[in-house]
C-alpha cells in the first residue's frame, strides 16, 4: 500500500510518498518518538525501519521515548479483535511496540508491554504487547494466552495459540485450557498447528485423536503443523500415514508432502472398510439399517405464527424446539444468524454475530439438538452447532467446522450423515457427486462407500 503524507520534522515540511524519498532510519526513530505526528507518518516510519536489526543506541532512543508515550491516551476507537492491526487507532506507544515486535531487541520493551496489558486501556496495543511478553517467555504470557483460548473469538484463540508456541513446556493450567478449547475450537487451524509442534505426551495423544476428527480446520492445522515438525513417534506417523492414504484428496496431498519434506518413506496402508454405502440419496448400513438424505430438518415443523414471522422478516423457519420456533437468517457469503421465536411472539438471537454460520437445518440426534450450517463462501464451508438450554433460554454454540459445503444430510440413531458438494477438501476421489460422511457422536468420521470413494485402497 502506498502512503501519501506530510511529515513535519525539526520544523521542516517535507512531502513524502512512495515515489519520492522516504524516511531515513534516524528520521523514522524521531517520528516514532514524537507525540505530535500523524498515524500515517508513524506507519511510514515503520516501513523505513524495515527488518534490519536495531543498534543499541537506537533501542535506547526508543526506550527513552516509550515511557512518556505510554501516558498519551490512545485514539478513541471501537475495540478490535485480538489480531495486530496497524492503523489510525493504534496509539503512539503501540507504534513503538510495533517497531520492535518480532525483533530480538523486543525483550527490552517487556516492561512497557506488561504495563499495557495491566492497564487494559490501549486495546490495539495490547495485541502487540501480548506477542512481546510471549517472545520473552514471561509467565504473564501463559496467563494471557489462557484467557484468549477460553474465548469464542477466532482471532483471540489464534493469538493465544501463537503465544504458546514460544514455550518449550507448558503448565498444567495451560494444558487444561488447550484441551477444553480444542473440544469446541473457535480456531481449529491454529490450535491444531500448536498441538502438532509440541512434544509433550498429552499433545501427541491429542494429535492422533484429532487426525480422525471431522473438524476440517482442526485436521488441516494438525497436518500442516506436522509438516513443519515431522513426528518422531510411531503413533503420530501412523495416523498421518492414514490421512495420506484415506482422507479427502487435499488432506492426502498435504500429508504426503509432510513425508516428502521430512525425507521419510510413506508406508503402504489400506483404508478401513466402509460400513455404509450411498446410492443417490439412499444409504444402506449394517444390519439392514437405512437412511435417506434430505435438505430438511427432522424436528417438528414450524407453526403458523413462525411461518408468518419468517415471511415478514425474510428468515428461514427451520423447526420447533421445546415449543420455540428456530429460524435462520442468510446474510449471503459472509454468514448468517440464528433466532428463536417463543410462544409470546418475542424474537431473540440465539447466536449473536458468530462468524461463519449459516443455519439451514435443525436436527435431533439422540439427546442433542444440532444446527447444521452451509455457507456458500468461496469454495464453500459449513459446520455444526448445538442448541444448549441456559437460564435465559436456548443458545447456539458452534462445535465443528467443515472445509466443504453441505448439500444434504440425514440422521440415523446416533450417527449424522452429511453429503458435501464435490471438492478436494471433502472427497477422496474425482466423481460426479460429492462424498458422504458418517459423523459419530465423538466427532470422528468415516466415508460412506460410493463414487467419491472408489479410488481408496480399502482392505
Amino acid at each position: 500500500m502506498h502512503w501519501f503524507l506530510l511529515a513535519v520534522l525539526a520544523q521542516q515540511t517535507t512531502q513524502l510518498s512512495s515515489h519520492s524519498r522516504t524516511f531515513t532510519r534516524r528520521q523514522a526513530l524521531d517520528v516514532l518518538g514524537s507525540p505530535r505526528v500523524s498515524w500515517e507518518q508513524r506507519s511510514a516510519a515503520l516501513d523505513a525501519l524495515g527488518n534490519d536489526a536495531l543498534t543499541p543506541a537506537q533501542i535506547e532512543k526508543l526506550e527513552t521515548a516509550a515511557a512518556p508515550l505510554s501516558r498519551t491516551p490512545p485514539p478513541r476507537c471501537k475495540p478490535s479483535g485480538c489480531g495486530v492491526t496497524i492503523d489510525e487507532c493504534l496509539s503512539p506507544a503501540g507504534y513503538v511496540l510495533a517497531a520492535v515486535e518480532g525483533r530480538r531487541e523486543a525483550a527490552a520493551f517487556r516492561e512497557l508491554a506488561t504495563t499495557v496489558l495491566d492497564e487494559k486501556q490501549d486495546t490495539r496495543a495490547m495485541a502487540l504487547a501480548r506477542r512481546i511478553v510471549a517472545a520473552a517467555k514471561l509467565a504473564r504470557a501463559e496467563e494471557e494466552a489462557r484467557r484468549l483460548l477460553a474465548t469464542n473469538d477466532s482471532s483471540c484463540v489464534g493469538e493465544g495459540a501463537l503465544m504458546l508456541q514460544s514455550f518449550e513446556t507448558l503448565s498444567a493450567e495451560s494444558r487444561a485450557v488447550i484441551e477444553r478449547a480444542a473440544q469446541d475450537p473457535a480456531n481449529g487451524h491454529m490450535l491444531g498447528g500448536l498441538l502438532a509442534t509440541r512434544d509433550e505426551e498429552w499433545a501427541r495423544a491429542l494429535v492422533v485423536r484429532f487426525l480422525a476428527r471431522a473438524d476440517g480446520s482442526l485436521r488441516l492445522g494438525v497436518i500442516r503443523g506436522l509438516t513443519v515438525k515431522f513426528p518422531s513417534d510411531e503413533p503420530r506417523r501412523r495416523a498421518l500415514a492414514t490421512v495420506a492414504w484415506c482422507d479427502a484428496a487435499r488432506m492426502q496431498r498435504e500429508a504426503k508432502a509432510a513425508f516428502v519434506r521430512a525425507k521419510v518413506e510413506l508406508p503402504k496402508q489400506s483404508c478401513a472398510p466402509m460400513r455404509w454405502t450411498v446410492k443417490g440419496t439412499s444409504l444402506l448400513g449394517p444390519d439392514r439399517r437405512t437412511a435417506t438424505l434430505t435438505t430438511a430438518s427432522n424436528v417438528p415443523a414450524p407453526n403458523a405464527a413462525c411461518l408468518e414471522v419468517a415471511k415478514k422478516k425474510d428468515l428461514r423457519a427451520l423447526g420447533m424446539v421445546d415449543e420455540q420456533c428456530v429460524l435462520g437468517a442468510d446474510h449471503g457469503e459472509f454468514g448468517g444468524e440464528l433466532f428463536g421465536l417463543d410462544a409470546s411472539g418475542q424474537l431473540r438471537s440465539l447466536s449473536g454475530h458468530q462468524s461463519g454460520i449459516n443455519p439451514v437445518a435443525v436436527l435431533r440426534r439422540g439427546p442433542e439438538i444440532i444446527v447444521l450450517h452451509s455457507l456458500a463462501h468461496m469454495m464453500g464451508s459449513g459446520g455444526l452447532g448445538r442448541l444448549e438450554k441456559t437460564e435465559v433460554g436456548l443458545r447456539h454454540q458452534p462445535f465443528l467446522a467443515f472445509t466443504g459445503l453441505p448439500t444434504e444430510w440425514a440422521v440415523d440413531g446416533d450417527q449424522l450423515f452429511v453429503r458435501f458438494r464435490r471438492d478436494e477438501f471433502s472427497a477422496p476421489c474425482e466423481a460426479d457427486e460429492g462424498a458422504t460422511w458418517v459423523i459419530e457422536p465423538d466427532r470422528t468420521f468415516s466415508f460412506a462407500a460410493g463414487p467419491a470413494t472408489a479410488c481408496l485402497p480399502v482392505k
